[in-house]
């Protein structure tokens, strides 16, 4: 048996990797795990599946993560031991794991396509992410706890869409709530969904050239322990939102939905973009761009103090 796993969402990958390993060990409790990684070749491969083809072999589960590009260019290694791994005459579950947005071309992508079994992983984003939050709310909880719709996108939005932090914060809130229904003020006090909106209320201040108000949401949020450099990358992520958005709205993509799918952004995200970006033309898009990565380097490079760069940047916006 052969499986491709793939994808950009690394999280559902290394989720279902470890899933397909603790099937495996369930299954064939005797068998053997071999995890190969990037340096792998096809001849580390073809050794291993030699072994596993004896008589009294056992059961071997390879898992090659990272070695796909470097395979498929030694055809002639890599069809021999596809073969016998794809018709059975091996004791071999393969499987190789690539992260990436699209697969490779070439003959041995061809010979997976048509006979190994495919997983994609793509990113989640809407109903789906959504969906994910619920379903695994409810599993990690044992069925004890729900979501309301209205806290699943609370919480997608408080952590980006990132997998990996929404599945810390869900840990978090399976461990403050024994049951019932999570909400979204749960989210807000566990999870710091008001300091995400704060953030959203920051950048609108900036776009109305409302200092006062812009300072004195950043020195709020300065002064609840907020870290400096994390809330230069928050305000430069959505002004990079706002730059995309505005590049959709001249090619005539203005609906928030489109430009959700298009941007791979949350809905929520898309809505509150779009309400921003009348407060700003591509001139002032592109300067306050700028600003934020001037200080960011000048920061980082102990040019200027962070907290003072931060106060200097929304000041002058």
């Amino acid at each position: 048996m052969v499986v491709l796993l793939w994808g950009q969402e690394d999280f559902l990958i290394e989720e279902k990797k470890g899933e397909i390993i603790r099937q495996f060990q369930v299954k064939y409790p005797q068998g053997e795990v071999t995890l190969l990684g990037e340096e792998a070749e096809s001849g580390d491969i073809n050794r291993l599946v030699n072994q596993g083809s004896g008589l009294f072999s056992l059961k071997r589960l390879i898992i090659a993560d990272g070695c796909l590009d470097r395979v498929i260019q030694q055809v002639k290694k890599t069809e021999q031991f596809l073969k016998k791994c794809l018709k059975g005459q091996s004791e071999i579950v393969l499987v190789f794991v690539y992260k990436k947005k699209a697969l490779p071309k070439g003959k041995i992508i061809g010979l997976l396509k048509r006979e190994a079994k495919l997983i994609q992983c793509s990113p989640l984003v809407g109903r789906k992410l959504q969906s994910w939050i619920e379903r695994k709310i409810s599993k990690q909880s044992q069925q004890r706890l729900k979501i309301t719709t209205e806290a699943a996108e609370e919480l997608a939005v408080t952590a980006r869409e990132n997998l990996w932090k929404i599945s810390g914060e869900i840990e978090k809130l399976v461990n403050y709530k024994e049951k019932g229904i999570i909400t979204k003020a749960d989210i807000e006090s566990i999870c710091g969904g008001k300091r995400e909106m704060k953030i959203f209320d920051l950048v609108d201040a900036i776009g109305q050239r409302n200092r006062a108000q812009a300072l004195a949401l950043l020195l709020s949020l300065l002064r609840q322990g907020e870290n400096e450099f994390y809330l230069l990358t928050m305000i430069t992520y959505q002004i990079k939102n706002l730059a995309r958005v505005r590049n959709l709205w001249e090619k005539g993509v203005r609906q928030e939905q489109a430009i959700s799918q298009k941007l791979k952004i949350h809905p929520f995200v898309a809505k509150k973009t779009l309400i921003q970006l009348k407060n700003f033309s591509t001139k002032d898009i592109k300067r306050l761009y700028h600003l934020a990565a001037r200080l960011d380097a000048q920061a980082k490079q102990g040019e200027v103090e962070a907290r003072e760069g931060l106060v200097d940047l929304v000041a002058g916006a």
